[in-house]
């Protein structure tokens, strides 16, 4: 009987030890994998450089920050965002996001969208250029002009129709 009970100690030891380096070996292979993404990345961002100059672009700087404030409730939380690139060309500034692989180029990736909707919500530029490192094209990126709200809407209304009244009371009492 305590023959039997060491035995099953023993598996249950070397039963959990398995699992225990199972995790272990995932959890390193995962950290191997995003730093071989982060590398090339950084290569690739660092290639987009020479792919911007040859396309005639004046490199205004890399990897700026910006941030911007929003709230939640009562809280005002500060957001950070960093741009690959910004470059002029043609009297505009434009923000330049490097991407590489094979879905992070495309506009229809969420991730990639997201964030550049983000950099042209606020960050003042002239454009969005999406750069895609594995075929070296640039495209330029244009969002739906903003729709103002429905109270700016309304304030605008309002004004156009008082100058109007001041406009026609104006010509009534000069034409008296």
């Amino acid at each position: 009987m305590s023959y039997l009970l060491s035995i099953s100690a023993i598996f249950i030891i070397l039963l959990l030890s398995f699992l225990y380096l199972k995790i272990k070996l995932k959890q390193y292979l995962i950290n191997k994998k995003i730093k071989k993404q982060l590398k090339k990345g950084i290569k690739k961002e660092n290639e987009a450089r020479k792919v911007l100059i040859q396309k005639n672009y004046k490199i205004i700087s890399h990897n700026q920050k910006f941030s911007y404030y929003i709230k939640q409730d009562n809280s005002k939380i500060k957001i950070s965002i960093e741009t690959d690139y910004m470059v002029f060309k043609n009297n505009k500034k434009y923000i330049v996001e490097v991407k590489s692989g094979n879905e992070s180029p495309k506009i229809t990736n969420r991730n990639t969208r997201r964030q550049i909707l983000e950099y042209y919500s606020f960050i003042e530029n002239d454009g969005i250029l999406l750069l895609n490192m594995e075929n070296k094209t640039i495209s330029e990126i244009k969002f739906p002009k903003k729709i103002a709200s429905k109270s700016f809407n309304t304030l605008i209304l309002t004004t156009i129709t008082l100058l109007l009244i001041i406009t026609i009371l104006t010509i009534y009492i000069f034409s008296l």
